[in-house]
């Protein structure tokens, strides 16, 4: 049965799982459906007879270089299998940090030579023979996994590829690795003494994925240029604070963002003064923590304590998320204002995505291109995908849009009819995809029978 057929059931049997929304290939190695856990912590719930009893993961252990389940759950017809997320390809990281300025550094090239050598050293013993090929894909939480069971390049190809976009002493040192990696045996004799090459050069540092947007292999894929890789690869304002501050501080300064972020929810009737109210309230919170500095030290910078995240993210620019995105500026009938929006996803600028006034313009946009795939191209993420005829084809005040939850750049919204309340729900999907946000799917409420 297909993962989209099961959504509902056996909600009664996973009740503790919060459901998102679906993923497949080449979004993620399987498909599945993005959810939390119980205890909070994201994964991809796969249907174990999608990965069959032969999968080489079953033996793998959890929280190492493998991927591996972290949980089963069962359904009343079958088992879901909790997966991490996984984000990207490595082979596509690669690409994309491979060029100008927004290369590998030396920290991040040893981390990801380090990982793919202990992630094949582990495959080889468990499985006991040449099994570390497969794809390699980092985890939402910026760590190389190998995905078995899956045609992909081998650990070395990888290696090798790396080895040619670094130079001198660490092109060699990954070389050698990759050499390694060919033979298992010869991986097992020697993986210490290729790790002590690696960490003689630079220390480990954690690979900037900037995964907080979600990655599609298609737009990886399509390498460019970073028009700005510096201020892309730069720590996020509130990570260097808080290495720099005590924690009280820091509690301080994060309490007061998320106060003024409140205020700035609600309906205004007056919206340009929003950014200059953000910048305010951060000026005077940062302003507070000089104020309480202890004399004896000056503040550090982040250059003098290279203490570097998994994942890195440009600062917020308050002119840029004032004037947020055109084609969420205004309706596309009516020439009514959607109301001051950002595209940026939540945690990548200084301002939250309103998701409901976001669903709301796409929804009213949708409905005036009547049909025209060059008009849909700026709404729907697949402009050809026709959506089944319901409550989204209403306008304006006649939908009440209700946001249900919002996980990596994607959000799940119920609409209803405002005039007829015993119509059929529908949920909408808003993603952001290609610097934009974008309708991803619109599909009936499953109604439970009493």
């Amino acid at each position: 049965m297909h993962t989209e057929d099961r959504e509902t059931s056996g909600d009664a049997l996973r009740a503790g799982y919060r459901l998102m929304r679906h993923v497949s290939p080449p979004e993620s190695p399987w498909p599945g459906t993005l959810a939390r856990t119980p205890d909070g912590q994201s994964c991809v719930l796969v249907d174990a007879a999608d990965l069959g009893d032969a999968w080489r993961g079953w033996r793998a252990e959890a929280g190492g270089h493998l991927l591996a389940p972290v949980d089963v759950a069962r359904r009343l017809d079958g088992h879901d299998v909790a997966l991490p997320i996984c984000r990207e390809r490595v082979e596509t990281f690669l690409a994309r940090r491979g060029r100008g300025r927004d290369a590998l550094e030396e920290g991040e090239t040893v981390t990801l030579a380090v990982s793919l050598l202990r992630g094949a050293a582990e495959a080889a013993r468990v499985w006991r023979d040449d099994a570390a090929v497969g794809e390699w894909w980092l985890t939402d939480a910026g760590c190389p996994v190998l995905v078995t069971d899956i045609t992909g390049s081998t650990t070395s190809e990888i290696l090798d590829s790396l080895a040619a976009s670094v130079d001198d002493w660490l092109a060699r040192a990954v070389a050698d690795a990759a050499t390694a990696a060919r033979d298992p045996r010869i991986l097992l004799r020697d993986i210490e003494e290729c790790e002590s090459a690696l960490f003689a050069i630079a220390a480990p540092s954690p690979l900037a994925t900037r995964a907080l947007a979600p990655m599609y292999a298609r737009e990886a894929a399509r390498v460019r240029e970073s028009t700005e890789p510096e201020r892309a690869a730069a720590p996020r304002w509130a990570d260097v604070l808080a290495r720099h501050v005590d924690a009280e501080f820091t509690e301080l300064v994060s309490d007061a963002a998320m106060r003024v972020w409140r205020r700035l929810r609600r309906p205004r009737t007056t919206r340009r003064r929003r950014p200059w109210l953000l910048a305010a309230s951060l000026a005077a919170s940062i302003t507070v923590i000089g104020l309480v500095w202890p004399s004896g030290e000056g503040p550090a910078t982040a250059e003098s304590s290279p203490v570097p995240t998994t994942m890195t993210s440009a600062p917020p620019d308050v002119s840029e998320t004032a004037q947020g995105t055109p084609e969420l500026g205004d309706r596309a009938a009516g020439g009514e204002s959607t109301g001051e929006m950002t595209a940026q996803t939540p945690g990548e600028g200084g301002d939250t995505i309103d998701w409901v006034t976001a669903a709301s313009g796409l929804l009213t946009r949708r409905a005036a291109c009547a049909g025209q795939l060059s008009c849909l191209a700026d709404v729907i993420e697949d402009p050809a995908r026709t959506f089944p005829a319901g409550v989204a084809d209403k306008q304006g005040a006649d939908i009440r849009i209700t946001l249900l939850d919002e996980f990596g750049g994607a959000a799940v919204l119920r609409l209803e009819d405002a005039a007829d309340p015993q119509a059929s729900p529908q949920l909408v999907v808003v993603v952001r995809a290609r610097e934009r946000l974008l309708l991803r799917d619109i599909h009936a409420v499953a109604e439970k029978k009493a």
